[in-house]
């Protein structure tokens, strides 16, 4: 026991150390000690996660393999791996060729799988060659006619024709007793100055054999053979093929005894300026045609594809010749 102060005096002895007071550098290492822990946990941790990562990797690029895909393991610090697919340099197998059997004969059923191409494609990969053709000789194959090769050769078949605006598909005709399919397009070909000629033109596909193009309503109209005709009167009579729309009715004051009469318009196309107009009677054989009850393929106003008889009227009046449809041959073109 230290002896006792007097009262009064004071000990020089500083006090003695506190029992629970440490040092600094114990203080400060307690802490350090910790956060090292921490950090040797999260390492741990990251370690863990990557390998079991890289393990999982494995078994799917294993049980994969026979999908050729690469798996590709990017750092934590980067973005999330990806799926890269390997390029197939394998050459792809050409599409199958349509099947046009089916269309051109409808007894044949199409190939599984193959989509049948419509007639009206058909015929237009005909109508666009036909009209890219420049002599000929390249448009002869495509051609049905009954034209010698002389005619056609001093025609506008033997050159190229004039650039064309437009080509449209207008009808689609079946005869299932001849068994064909009568395709018509409207064409129209840059004119002077730019304006177009309207012009039909038919494409013909007889059973499985090629489409073709059916030259003579062609030449009637677009080689002007009928324009020709109508021009001058002469003491011949002719067949020509064209767009032919009757009239119930006379109104031409030039016509001798006009109110008899009916008036039958020759056009290139359907709602186009005719290139002549034919007459005649009321009590004629195209006049029963149109006035039959049975008769359902042609009436007044409407126009239709026709083979037509025509004659030069010279008689009823001299002085006044007139154009007089004798006779609708047939209400289809033919070569």
């Amino acid at each position: 026991m230290p002896e006792p102060v007097p009262r009064g005096t004071y000990s020089t002895n500083p006090l003695p150390p506190h029992p629970h007071r440490r040092p600094l550098f114990v203080r400060l290492l307690i802490p350090m000690l910790f956060l090292g822990a921490a950090a040797a946990v999260v390492i741990g941790l990251q370690k863990f996660l990557q390998q079991d990562r890289n393990l999982a990797n494995t078994k799917s690029g294993g049980a994969n393999a026979g999908n050729s895909t690469v798996n590709v393991i990017l750092p934590e610090d980067q973005t999330p791996p990806k799926t890269i697919k390997p390029v197939d340099e394998t050459p792809s197998a050409p599409p199958p060729t349509p099947d046009l059997s089916p269309i051109i004969n409808p007894n044949i059923e199409p190939a599984e799988g193959i989509a049948p191409v419509s007639p009206g494609v058909l015929g237009l990969a005909v109508l666009e060659k036909f009209l890219s053709a420049k002599s000929l000789q390249e448009r002869l194959p495509m051609l049905e006619t009954k034209e010698s090769q002389e005619t056609l050769a001093s025609s506008s078949l033997a050159k190229p024709f004039p650039p064309r605006l437009n080509i449209e598909t207008d009808v689609h005709v079946p005869n299932t007793i001849e068994n064909y399919i009568d395709i018509f397009y409207n064409v129209e070909f840059e004119g002077q100055n730019g304006k177009p000629i309207p012009q039909s033109i038919l494409v013909r596909m007889r059973g499985s054999q090629e489409p073709k193009i059916v030259a003579d309503p062609f030449l009637d109209l677009y080689d002007g053979r009928l324009a020709t005709y109508a021009a001058n009167p002469t003491d011949k009579s002719g067949t020509f093929q064209a767009i032919v729309s009757a009239d119930a009715f006379c109104w031409d004051e030039n016509i001798p005894n006009k109110d008899t009469k009916l008036t039958l318009k020759l056009l290139s196309r359907e709602n186009t300026r005719e290139i002549t107009r034919a007459y005649f009677s009321k009590h004629s054989k195209i006049a029963e045609l149109l006035d039959s009850q049975r008769q359902s393929e042609w009436t007044y106003g409407q126009a239709k594809a026709a083979t037509v008889l025509l004659q030069w009227n010279t008689e009823e009046d001299p002085g006044k010749p007139f154009l007089e449809a004798l006779d609708i041959k047939a209400l289809r073109w033919n070569p």
